[in-house]
């Protein structure tokens, strides 16, 4: 059975908030590579400030990539919710409901039984729990594939804070 419980629109306000972020540890960076007035540094004062610059604009550029992640998700999710109530709307209009199993015909009397009209239901019924079954297969291997880049960016950024200790 295919769920529409995806929120794109949380992932894509979290999308739009990592690159809000991303902006602001650029600026950050550049805010540091700036002359600084005052007394001058040490050389292991220096190094420190390019190392914080460094992860700056590293983890600006994961924050950037986890927006583009979260937004392209966001995406992916509506069209596949549109996907599914384009299916439902279909099926139902066959005269077909949806179960805890998949599809199925409505109960009831719909009408003689007219062969063709039956081949006609069955074959919507087919088409119905086949397509469900595809919807589903592609949202669970492009939820993987999203957690799993998720984990990539994690531990990215996980070694470029663990740098700066």
């Amino acid at each position: 059975m295919v769920s529409a419980s995806s929120d794109p629109a949380s992932l894509s306000a979290t999308a739009s908030a990592l690159r809000a972020l991303a902006g602001h540890l650029t600026a950050a960076a550049e805010d540091l590579t700036a002359p600084i007035e005052g007394p001058r540094l040490s050389a292991a004062q220096r190094r420190h400030v390019q190392e914080v610059c460094r992860a700056a604009a590293d983890l600006a550029r994961l924050a950037q990539h986890g927006g583009d992640l979260l937004n392209h998700t966001a995406y992916r999710q509506a069209r596949e919710a549109h996907d599914i109530r384009s299916l439902e709307d279909r099926a139902t209009a066959s005269g077909l409901v949806r179960g805890e199993g998949g599809y199925g015909f409505a109960p009831g009397i719909s009408g003689v039984a007219v062969p063709a009209v039956v081949a006609g239901r069955a074959e919507a019924l087919a088409h119905a729990q086949s397509r469900a079954d595809e919807l589903v297969a592609a949202r669970q291997t492009a939820d993987a594939a999203f957690i799993e880049k998720l984990r990539d960016l994690t531990a990215a950024a996980t070694r470029v804070a663990d740098a700066l200790r």
